[in-house]
């Protein structure tokens, strides 16, 4: 198995992937509890970004080229059925940008798309870049937005092993120069957060001019990490689009 990816439940006879890209920070452990809350005809396929978790020793990736070609090289043998992708902040835009460049090398499979915390990339920025602050404002912001344990913000030698990870993450995304073309040929459903201070409603919206195929919008309370803190209304909602896209299958297989 490839270190890129962590399949906690393997699913043998499941009639669909689901390719899971954590958050800036995140490891593919955010999902280990999917598996069983998702339906059974489904695979969890969790992407492990290397700098975190069992691939602490293997340096952490700053470029989103780097990261969609490291990715490309990998996922081959996963591929054996039709898959969904699920991102979420950072995890989004690498979704995004694989399953695009998957698209121009003629990579067929992707069903649905599921953008979750994530503003739409051709967007200017709204908030000053965080990977080059300081280790003093990093961390202050860090406690700002949520995402990481206080715990671990007051321990000099965990956080500063855990930064340099973080910092290539969010360099990742800021640092990435969005090219509009090609749009992705895709269903595609948003989630966003209610109080998110990092993605305004109409910003995820805006992921709509970048997509050709049908795309549905579903807000939950909660603020940028909703997707963990409310995985109570979360998840059945992702549950649902998996189960639609196997019945549109069955029923184009069947027609």
């Amino acid at each position: 198995m490839s270190p890129w990816f962590r399949i906690r439940r393997p699913q043998p006879t499941a009639a669909l992937s689901l390719f899971c890209f954590p958050y800036a920070g995140g490891a593919a452990a955010v999902f280990d509890s999917w598996s069983s809350r998702l339906t059974s005809h489904v695979e969890v396929v969790a992407v492990q970004p290397p700098g975190r978790a069992e691939r602490m020793r293997d340096p952490p990736i700053a470029a989103m080229d780097a990261m969609v070609a490291e990715l490309l090289s990998a996922i081959g043998p996963y591929l054996e059925r039709p898959f969904v992708f699920f991102g979420h902040s950072y995890g989004a835009l690498v979704g995004f940008e694989l399953a695009r460049r998957m698209q121009l090398l003629g990579l067929d499979g992707l069903q649905h798309l599921i953008i979750s915390g994530k503003r739409a990339p051709q967007l200017p920025p709204i908030a000053a870049p965080l990977h080059a602050q300081p280790r003093r404002e990093l961390i202050e912001s860090l406690r700002t937005y949520g995402g990481v344990p206080e715990e671990i913000l007051q321990d000099d030698d965990l956080i500063d092993l855990c930064l340099p990870t973080l910092r290539a993450d969010l360099a990742l995304g800021e640092l990435h120069r969005f090219v509009p073309d090609p749009r992705l040929r895709s269903d595609a459903t948003l989630f966003g957060g209610l109080a998110d201070p990092l993605v305004p409603q109409a910003d995820l919206l805006a992921w709509a001019s970048l997509l050709d195929g049908r795309i549905s919008h579903h807000v939950f309370p909660g603020d940028h990490f909703f997707m963990s803190r409310e995985a109570s209304q979360v998840l059945p909602i992702v549950d649902s689009v998996l189960e639609e896209v196997i019945r549109r299958r069955t029923r184009i297989g069947a027609g």
